[in-house]
């Protein structure tokens, strides 16, 4: 698909003008696109969608090998069915269990995967860059069944591409305990850049029924609730509610300014649901991150229709951590990660406080960057540097994991992350309580994963 230059100049800005960035991301450009672009305009065409015909094809290609497919994967004690679906050499790969890898697909040009909640249908991008093009496909995670989904023509076909080249999804998501996947969509240009449309859709990878959830406008970054009934919707400068299937749309629960961020990009906040799925908290930092004192304040919404709660005003900086996707509300909500800036070039405090800013803790200063809580929210993960990795908690020093990229926890204790770097990469698995050890070596400039405990 289209080359974005996007990306790579956001990352600059970051880099060159804050301490207070997340760590660098070895991900393909439309992976890239989907977790960090978002839209400056509104879309206000609202027209009703009309995909093509799905299709299906043959398998192209014959099956390539894995470097590492006759090494047994590594798990942890504790995680013996955890599945990780990845890319190596253009197609998907599997691993369950200390079962050997095996191949799912071979189209080749996979540059993005999602493993369903069961763990049972694995979703990817089929990104031709060469070819100008994208196909959204599903495969089975026995290897059957690998079908195509939506093709470039399905997606440029959802609404008027004007002068727009080509749409392509942005945000992708299984709905847990289902096999919905829920995406958005953004415009891309022939220069840099891309255009969120603000809508949500959904897809039943075994029907193949799309459906439009929330039109251009009135949809946006989506975060489902954990029981899976509501959605928060995200825009630039507003803050909703919406039941799951999209109906009972509450836009503007909260409004705000919208963030600058000196780049091509616009910023949505990251919400955090309550583990009863009852309200969710959400970040929203000061209009103009590189003023000299940044603030940030923290709001409460609830599923119950009542007006946000503002909880805290918090003398810090959380555009930068979570300005790729790095929530720095913990999953309990009841602490609060953000960066405060040092007397030093590059110099960051990183500090954690109570949910309505008490009890300020600075527990380290550096070039930190900010990555994400446990999910008992016990411990966090932050890095010196790009890809130095450190585990923090309240009370404790920090614990070096290794270096590496994409990190992401497996469950309260165990968690995984690349090492390496394009072409030479190597997918770990640690424990708070192990060591850490290589599962598997995919081959590629650019690694997707995802995992399913």
């Amino acid at each position: 698909m289209l080359k974005s230059t996007f990306a790579l100049s956001a990352a600059a800005l970051i880099i060159a003008l804050s301490t207070c960035s997340t760590p660098g991301s070895d991900l393909p450009e439309s992976a890239r696109l989907a977790t960090a672009v978002a839209g400056t305009l509104e879309v206000a065409t609202k027209t009703d969608i009309t995909p093509d015909p799905l299709q299906t094809y043959e398998k192209l290609g014959t099956e390539q090998p894995d470097p590492s497919a006759s090494q047994p994967a590594k798990t942890p004690s504790g995680s013996e069915g955890l599945r990780i679906a990845y890319t190596s050499a253009g197609n998907v790969w599997i691993i369950v269990g200390e079962n050997p890898p095996r191949q799912l697909s071979h189209t080749q040009h996979a540059d993005r995967v999602l493993l369903s909640s069961d763990g049972a249908v694995v979703a990817y991008a089929h990104n031709d860059v060469d070819a100008d093009v994208f196909e959204l496909r599903v495969v089975n995670a026995d290897g059957s069944g690998d079908r195509l989904i939506l093709d470039q023509a399905a997606f440029d076909a959802l609404y008027p591409l004007d002068s727009a080249r080509h749409f392509l999804p942005s945000q992708m998501t299984f709905l847990s305990g289902t096999h919905r996947l829920l995406f958005n969509t953004q415009a891309a240009f022939e220069g840099p850049g891309s255009i969120k449309n603000d809508d949500v859709l959904s897809i039943d990878v075994d029907t193949e029924s799309l459906k439009r959830l929330l039109a251009p406008g009135s949809g946006g970054d989506f975060y489902p609730s954990p029981d899976g009934t509501k959605l928060a919707i995200i825009q630039a400068d507003s803050i909703g509610l919406a039941d799951s299937d999209g109906s009972n749309l509450h836009p503007n629960l909260l409004t705000f300014t919208m963030v600058m961020t000196y780049s091509e990009f616009t910023f949505y906040p990251e919400p955090v649901w309550s583990p009863d799925s009852s309200h969710f908290a959400v970040v929203i930092p000061s209009e103009d991150p590189l003023a000299p004192k940044p603030t940030s304040t923290v709001w409460i919404l609830s599923v119950d229709g009542g007006p946000p709660a503002q909880t805290a005003f918090i003398d810090g900086q959380s555009f930068f951590p979570q300005a790729f996707g790095a929530p720095v509300i913990a999953p309990d909500l009841s602490k609060i990660a953000f960066m405060r800036s040092g007397s030093e070039q590059n110099e960051g405090h990183l500090v954690i406080a109570d949910e309505d800013g008490s009890g300020e803790i600075v527990y380290s200063t550096g070039n930190l960057r900010w990555i994400g809580w446990s999910p008992d929210s016990s411990a966090f993960v932050y890095s010196v540097g790009p890809k130095d990795l450190k585990l923090g908690a309240t009370g404790e020093p920090p614990l070096p994991l290794g270096t590496g990229t994409q990190f992401r926890w497996v469950n309260s204790e165990d968690y995984l992350f690349l090492t390496g770097n394009h072409g030479d990469w190597a997918l770990m698995i640690g424990s708070v309580r192990a060591a850490v050890e290589e599962i598997v070596r995919p081959v590629g400039d650019y690694i997707a994963y995802d995992f399913m405990p």
